[in-house]
C-alpha cells in the first residue's frame, strides 16, 4: 500500500470546484501535501477576482455563504466575520504575516471620530486568496476564533505563460457603484536563474451609493438646518433638510479616495532544490470626507484618514520531493501599518462671533518584526502506513504606538495618548501528522504551543486628562495550547465521511486590554491586563460527493467560545463625608462610581449547516453549462442570554452558468433570510459614551429584511492576449440592507440612524446597497 495522495486530492479537487465554479485557474500544482484543503475552505485565484469583478472586501464576501464583511464606515470594511464571530477573531494573514489590529475605541467610534479598520492588502496584488472556516489556531495561532483568511501576493509565474521568459500585465477598470477608476500595470521575468515581478495599481473613487444613488452637495450647516433636523424628529417625516444632514441623511457622506499599491519581487534560483525570495508590499490609501452624517448642528465636520501600510520579506525555500524533507520555508518579515484619522470641526454660525476651530488628530502606528521556520516531510513508511510529518516554529515582536493631538483656536492646544506604547513578544511551535492508514481511512493530527509577553512602555505623552496617569497597565504573560484532529474515510468509491475537531484561541487585543481613558469622555474607561484569553473548540461532521458530472458537499459544526470579552461596567462605592446642614455636623453618603472595561463575560455556542453543490451540464450533453447552489445556517447565543451578532441569517447562492475557453457568463442570484429579532439580543452603551442606568438586555432596534439580488457577469477572451470584463450587478435594482452593514448602527458613529418620536426610523436609507450597477475591465497579457 501507498501513501494514497489521491483521497487528499480528490477531497481538494472538489472544493475548489464548488467554491470557484469553473474558475479561469486552479493552481492544483501548487498545492502540496502539507496544504490540503478542508471541506469548509475557499480558494479563489487571481484571474477569478478579475472575472468576478471583485473589487473591494464586500464583492469578496458576496461570492460565498458563510462569510461576512464588517462595515467600517467611511473606512471601508473591518476585517471578516465567520461562525458569529469577526474582527480581530478572524486570522487576516498576508503572506505569513497577520494583518494590523482593529483598534476603534468605543468613545471615539460611537461618534464617528475614528475608524481604525484592519489594513489588508490591494487585492489586485494577489496570486490567490483562501477562506478556512471555523478554529484553526493550529497553523495560524492568535486570532483564529472563528475562522482564517490566508492571501499570496503574486509571483512571477502569474505573469509569465509557458514557455517563455517575461510577461506583460494591464487591466483597466471602471465600477459605477462608488464611480472607481482603476489602472493596474505588472511585468515579470526569468532568466539565468533570476526571477522577479513589479506590479501598480492606481485607483481613485467617490463614496459607494445607496439606493438612493448620492448627493455631494455642499452644506453649510447653521442653526436653520439644526432646527429643520430636529423638526424632522419631532414629527417622524423626512423634510428637504433632513434627508441632506444628521443620522437622518439618505445619502453616504462625500468621499474622494486615492490609493497608490506597488509590489516588487526579486529572487534567485540556484536549482531545482534551493531559490531565495525578496519583495517589498507598499500602499497608500487616502480618504477625504465631508462629515454630514453626524448629528446636524451648526458643526460642519470635514475628515481626512490614511492608511499606508508597507511590508518587506526575505525567504529561503527548500524542497526535494524525493528526499526526506519535501519541502521547507525560513522566512524574515517585517510590517509597518499607519491608521491616521484627522477631523476639522468649523462652527460658522456661532453666537460669539468667532469662528470656533477644532482640530482632533488620531495615529496609531502598528510595528510588526518575525521570524519563522516551517517544514513537511516526503511520505514516510511506517510498518503498513504512511505518513508526512509537518511543524512550524517562530518568534516575532510587535510595537504599538498611539499619538493623538487636540488642538482649537481658544488656545488649547496638546498631544495625548490613549494608552502608553505596548510591546509584544511571542514565540510559538507546532507539530503535525498526515497519516493513511489505509487505501480509504486517513488523519490529520497536530499540537501547537503560543507564549506571549506583553510589556507596556513609559510614554513622552500623557493621557486626555493631560496627566501621566495609567493606572492598571502591567507587564503580562500568557501561554496557549492548540490542537487539531481529523479523520476522513471513503465510505464507497467518490463518497467521503469526516470528521475534524480543531481549537483556536486570541489573546486580548490592545483596545481590550490597554486603553485607557479616565475623563474624557463622561463615563472613564479603565484597562484590564489580567483579562484571560478567549478560545474556541470547534466541531465539524463533513459528507461530500464528487463524480464527472456531479459534486456535493455537507458540512455540519458545532463551536464553542470561552471567556467571552465584551465591553461591560464596573460599579464601586466610596463613602463620602460630607456636610449635615439640617442636624448640623457630618455624615456619610455612599456614592456610586461607575466606568467602562472590557471583561470575560460570558461564553457562546454556535451550531449550522453549509451545503455546496454544482451539477455539471455534460450529464445532459449540454458541454459548458453549469449550475450551482450553496447555502449555509447558522444559530447560537451567549451563556448571558445574549446574541452572537456577527452570525448571518440563512442565505443561499445559486447560480446558472457557461463556459469555454472563449467565453464564460454566469448569472446568479443571492438570497438572505430577514434577521430575526430573536437573534439581536443584547447589551449596549449609548451613543455618547456613558452608560445608562441599567444595561438590560434588549433587541436590536434595526433589523434587516429578505431580499433576493440577481447579478450577471460575462469574460470574454478576445485573443490571447486580450480580454473584456463586464458585469450588472442588482439587475432588478432591488432595496435591500445587509444585516452586515445594519448591525453596525450602534457601534458606528459614521453609520448611526435614529428612531423618530412616532417611531419611525429615519436614516436607514444610508445603510442600503447600491442599486442597479455595473463594472468593466479590459485586460492585456503577453
Amino acid at each position: 500500500m501507498r501513501f494514497n495522495k489521491g483521497v487528499f486530492l480528490r477531497k481538494l479537487s472538489l472544493v475548489l470546484i464548488l467554491n470557484l465554479a469553473y474558475a479561469d485557474e486552479i493552481m492544483l500544482d501548487e498545492v502540496v501535501v502539507t496544504e490540503r484543503i478542508e471541506n469548509a475552505q475557499k480558494e479563489i485565484s487571481s484571474s477569478k477576482i478579475s472575472s468576478s469583478h471583485i473589487n473591494d472586501q464586500k464583492d469578496l464576501v458576496k461570492k460565498y455563504v458563510g462569510v461576512g464583511s464588517v462595515d467600517g464606515g467611511r473606512s471601508g470594511s473591518n476585517g471578516f466575520a465567520m461562525r458569529g464571530v469577526d474582527r480581530n477573531r478572524i486570522s487576516i494573514k498576508v503572506d505569513g504575516v497577520e494583518a494590523s489590529q482593529s483598534f476603534n475605541p468605543t468613545f471615539f467610534q460611537k461618534q464617528g471620530r475614528i475608524s481604525g479598520s484592519r489594513s489588508l492588502v490591494e487585492l489586485e496584488n494577489l496570486s490567490y486568496l483562501k477562506i478556512d472556516q471555523g478554529s484553526n489556531s493550529l497553523e495560524s495561532g492568535n486570532g483564529a476564533l472563528g475562522g482564517v483568511v490566508f492571501m499570496k501576493t503574486k509571483s512571477a509565474d502569474d505573469f509569465i505563460g509557458d514557455g517563455k521568459n517575461f510577461g506583460f500585465y494591464s487591466k483597466t477598470g471602471y465600477a459605477s457603484k462608488n464611480r472607481e477608476f482603476k489602472q493596474v500595470l505588472g511585468a515579470g521575468f526569468k532568466a539565468k536563474g533570476f526571477e522577479g515581478l513589479a506590479q501598480y495599481t492606481k485607483r481613485r473613487g467617490h463614496e459607494t451609493k445607496t439606493w438612493y444613488g448620492y448627493d455631494e452637495t455642499f452644506i453649510l450647516q447653521n442653526r436653520e438646518i439644526a432646527d429643520k433636523f430636529n423638526e424632522a424628529i419631532d414629527n417622524g417625516v423626512h423634510n428637504k433638510f433632513s434627508r441632506l444632514v444628521g443620522y437622518t441623511r439618505i445619502y453616504p457622506d462625500p468621499l474622494i479616495y486615492n490609493s497608490n499599491a506597488y509590489l516588487f519581487k526579486l529572487g534567485y534560483r540556484f536549482n531545482d532544490n534551493h531559490f531565495i525570495n525578496f519583495s517589498y508590499d507598499r500602499k497608500s490609501i487616502k480618504n477625504d470626507i465631508k462629515n454630514y452624517s453626524t448629528h446636524a448642528s451648526v458643526s460642519n465636520k470635514f475628515q481626512k484618514d490614511t492608511t499606508p501600510y508597507k511590508r518587506v520579506s526575505a525567504v529561503y525555500e527548500y524542497s526535494n520531493r524525493g528526499g526526506g524533507i519535501e519541502n521547507l520555508k525560513l522566512q524574515l518579515a517585517k510590517q509597518e501599518v499607519k491608521q491616521n484619522y484627522q477631523s476639522d470641526t468649523l462652527e460658522l454660525y456661532h453666537n460669539s462671533g468667532k469662528i470656533p476651530h477644532v482640530k482632533e488628530i488620531s495615529q496609531n502606528t502598528q510595528t510588526t518584526s518575525q521570524i519563522n521556520l516551517k517544514v513537511n516531510t516526503t511520505d514516510l513508511k511506517f510498518f503498513n502506513t504512511y505518513h508526512s510529518f509537518y511543524g512550524g516554529v517562530g518568534y516575532y515582536k510587535n510595537k504599538f504606538i498611539n499619538d493623538s493631538f487636540y488642538g482649537d483656536n481658544y488656545g488649547s492646544s496638546y498631544k495625548y495618548t490613549l494608552t502608553k506604547p505596548i510591546h509584544t513578544n511571542s514565540f510559538y511551535f507546532y507539530l503535525g501528522d498526515y497519516a493513511q492508514l489505509s487505501d480509504d481511512l486517513s488523519l490529520n493530527f497536530g499540537l501547537r504551543y503560543d507564549r506571549q509577553k506583553v510589556s507596556p512602555k513609559s510614554s513622552h505623552l500623557p493621557n486626555y486628562s493631560k496627566k501621566f496617569d495609567f493606572p492598571g497597565l502591567k507587564k503580562t504573560s500568557s501561554v496557549a495550547f492548540s490542537y487539531l484532529f481529523e479523520i476522513n474515510y471513503e465510505l464507497i468509491e467518490n463518497l467521503n465521511l469526516g470528521y475534524k475537531f480543531s481549537s483556536g484561541f486570541k489573546f486580548p487585543s490592545i483596545q481590550e486590554a490597554y486603553i485607557t481613558d479616565l475623563t474624557s469622555f463622561g463615563t472613564p474607561h479603565l484597562a484590564n491586563p489580567d483579562l484571560k484569553k478567549e478560545t474556541s473548540q470547534n466541531n465539524e461532521i463533513s459528507l461530500n460527493f464528487e463524480n464527472d458530472n456531479f459534486a456535493f458537499d455537507l458540512t455540519a459544526f458545532y463551536t464553542r467560545y470561552k471567556n467571552y470579552i465584551e465591553l461591560g461596567e464596573i460599579i464601586s462605592y466610596e463613602m463620602i463625608k460630607k456636610r449635615d446642614w439640617k442636624n448640623g455636623g457630618y455624615k456619610f453618603e455612599k456614592k456610586e462610581n461607575k466606568a467602562f472595561q472590557y471583561q470575560n463575560s460570558s461564553s457562546a455556542t454556535i451550531k449550522g449547516f453549509e451545503i455546496n453543490s454544482i451539477l455539471r451540464g455534460e450529464m445532459l450533453n449540454l458541454d459548458g453549462f453549469f449550475v450551482n447552489l450553496k447555502l449555509a445556517y447558522q444559530t447560537g447565543k451567549k451563556s448571558d442570554g445574549t446574541s452572537l451578532m456577527a452570525i448571518e441569517p440563512l442565505t443561499a447562492l445559486f447560480g446558472v452558468g457557461y463556459e469555454n475557453p472563449k467565453f464564460s457568463i454566469l448569472l446568479d442570484a443571492r438570497y438572505q433570510k430577514a434577521k430575526s429579532k430573536n437573534d439581536t439580543k443584547y447589551k449596549l452603551v449609548d451613543n455618547s459614551g456613558n452608560l445608562k442606568k441599567a444595561a438590560k438586555i434588549k433587541t436590536y432596534p434595526y433589523l434587516s429584511n429578505s431580499y433576493v439580488v440577481w447579478d450577471l457577469t460575462t469574460s470574454w477572451n478576445i485573443s490571447e492576449n486580450f480580454k473584456v470584463n463586464f458585469g450588472v450587478f442588482n439587475i432588478f435594482d432591488k432595496k435591500y440592507t445587509t444585516w452586515d452593514t445594519i448591525r453596525e448602527s450602534k457601534e458606528n458613529g459614521t453609520l448611526t440612524i435614529t428612531t423618530a418620536d412616532n417611531g419611525n426610523v429615519l436614516g436607514w436609507e444610508r445603510l442600503t446597497s447600491p442599486g442597479r450597477n455595473f463594472s468593466a475591465s479590459f485586460e492585456i497579457k503577453f
